[in-house]
C-alpha cells in the first residue's frame, strides 16, 4: 500500500512541475519575429510591379485583338454581301427575264484613282515588253566581270549583281561586296552605272562606277562629288594596274571607252625624272620602320600627281606591298604632311585590294614643308581636302 502511494506521488509531483513550466511559458515575452531579407522586398515589391505591368498590357492586346476580330467579321459580312448581289444579278441576267426588274446593284469601289488608271483600257502597260536578247547579254557580261576580277587576284572587290547592259555603253545598277584580307565581308558598294577604259601600252584596266555609295559598318558613305544633301553621286575609279585589258575588251566591248590621254609636265619647272628624285629623296627623311619609294608616276594634274606607284619598304629595304592610285596629291598638316592616294588598289603577292572609301592616306610626321615646296609637290596643291582617309591610314 505504501508502495503505491509513493509512486502515486512522484506522478503527483512530476505533473506539477509540468504545469509549472507551462505556467511560466504563458506568461514569458513573445519572441520577436526574425526580419526578412531586404533584397527579397524588393524582388518581391518588383515582382508585383511586372506582374501589374503585364497585366495592363494583356488588357490593352486582349481589346485590340477583339476590335481586329470585330473589324475582321465585318469584312467578312461586307464581302458575303457582295457576294450575294452578284450572284442575284447573275441569276436575273442568265433568265433574261425583262419582267424581273432586278435592280443593278452599286458596287462600292474600294481602288484608289491611280489604280483605276492602270485598268483603263487606254492605260500603257505596266511592263515594257522583255528583250531576251539584251537580257541574255547582260548576263554573259555579269559572268565574264566576275571571272575576270577572280583571275586578276582582285580579293578586296566581289561582284554580286552588275545590272542591264545599256545603250550608252554602261551597264547597272550594280553591287559588289567588299571584303577584308581575312576573307569577310566588311560593306558593299552600289552604283548605277559601270563602265571600263583600258590602256594596252600602259597595262592598266579602270572600273569607273557613276552615281553610288559604299557602306560600311552601317554608315552610307556618298562618291568623292557627291552633291550636299545626296545619298548617292560622284564618282569611284578603281584602277587595276599591271593588267592586260585584252581579255576584257574581247568579253565586253560594250563597256569600254576611250581613256583620256595620260598628263604632261607642261608648266612644271623639272623633269620627270627630277621631281621623281626629289619626291623619292624626301620619303627616305621620314623613313621609321621603313620607308615609301616613288616608283612612277604619269604626269601632273591640277591637284596633284597622276598615275602613281608607291613601294613599300620595310627596314632591309624588302618590298612589302605596292600602291597604285589614280591621282596623290600632297596634304600640310600641322607637323608634316600626309600623301592622299585616291582611286587605287594595294597589291601584295599578286593579289589586288582596292582602297576602302576609295582613298588611302600615309602620314609623314617628320616632314618638313618648305623641303616639300621646293620640290615642287606641295604649293600648286597645298590646300587640305575637307574628305577624310581610309580608316587604316599608314602613319610611318
Amino acid at each position: 500500500m505504501s508502495q503505491q502511494n509513493s509512486n502515486e506521488g512522484a506522478r503527483f509531483a512530476a505533473g506539477c512541475v509540468v504545469l509549472a513550466s507551462l505556467w511560466s511559458g504563458c506568461g514569458a515575452e513573445p519572441v520577436e519575429a526574425k526580419k526578412e531579407d531586404p533584397a527579397l522586398v524588393e524582388l518581391r515589391a518588383e515582382l508585383e510591379r511586372q506582374r501589374a505591368e503585364f497585366e495592363g498590357r494583356e488588357q490593352e492586346l486582349l481589346l485590340l485583338l477583339s476590335a481586329a476580330q470585330a473589324e475582321l467579321a465585318q469584312a467578312e459580312e461586307a464581302r458575303l454581301s457582295r457576294e450575294r448581289e452578284w450572284l442575284a444579278w447573275t441569276n436575273a441576267i442568265s433568265t433574261l427575264a425583262p419582267e424581273g426588274g432586278v435592280e443593278v446593284p452599286d458596287f462600292e469601289v474600294e481602288l484608289d484613282e491611280e489604280e483605276l488608271e492602270t485598268l483603263s483600257p487606254e492605260a500603257s502597260p505596266l511592263e515594257e515588253p522583255r528583250d531576251e536578247a539584251r537580257l541574255a547579254r547582260s548576263e554573259e557580261i555579269e559572268r565574264s566581270l566576275r571571272t575576270l576580277l577572280r583571275l586578276e587576284w582582285v580579293d578586296g572587290l566581289a561582284l554580286l549583281e552588275a545590272g542591264l547592259l545599256s545603250d550608252q555603253g554602261w551597264t547597272g545598277p550594280c553591287v559588289f561586296r567588299l571584303i577584308n584580307s581575312e576573307g569577310r565581308a566588311i560593306g558593299s558598294v552600289s552604283a548605277e552605272r559601270l563602265y571600263l577604259e583600258g590602256s594596252v601600252t600602259g597595262r592598266t584596266l579602270t572600273l569607273v562606277l557613276e552615281e553610288g555609295y559604299e557602306r560600311r559598318a552601317g554608315d552610307l558613305l556618298p562618291f568623292e562629288g557627291t552633291e550636299a544633301g545626296e545619298r548617292r553621286g560622284g564618282e569611284r575609279r578603281i584602277v587595276l594596274v599591271r593588267t592586260d585589258p585584252r581579255p576584257w575588251m574581247d568579253a565586253m566591248p560594250e563597256l569600254f571607252r576611250e581613256q583620256a590621254p595620260a598628263p604632261s609636265l607642261e608648266g612644271t619647272l623639272k623633269s620627270h625624272e627630277e621631281l621623281r628624285r626629289g619626291v623619292n629623296r624626301l620619303l627616305s627623311e621620314d623613313a621609321a620602320g621603313g620607308r615609301w619609294r616613288l616608283d612612277s608616276f604619269e604626269g601632273v594634274g591640277d591637284t596633284g600627281l597622276k598615275g602613281v606607284e608607291l613601294v613599300d619598304l620595310d627596314e632591309e629595304g624588302k618590298v612589302r606591298r605596292h600602291l597604285f592610285a589614280d591621282h596623290m596629291r600632297v596634304e600640310r598638316r600641322e607637323s608634316g604632311v600626309v600623301l592622299v592616294l585616291n582611286d587605287g588598289v594595294q597589291m601584295r603577292g599578286g593579289r589586288k585590294t582596292p582602297f576602302l572609301e576609295g582613298r588611302y592616306r600615309i602620314f609623314l610626321p617628320q616632314a618638313l614643308h618648305p623641303a616639300w615646296e621646293e620640290a615642287g609637290v606641295l604649293a600648286p596643291f597645298a590646300e587640305r581636302a575637307a574628305e577624310a582617309g581610309t580608316q587604316e591610314p599608314d602613319e610611318r
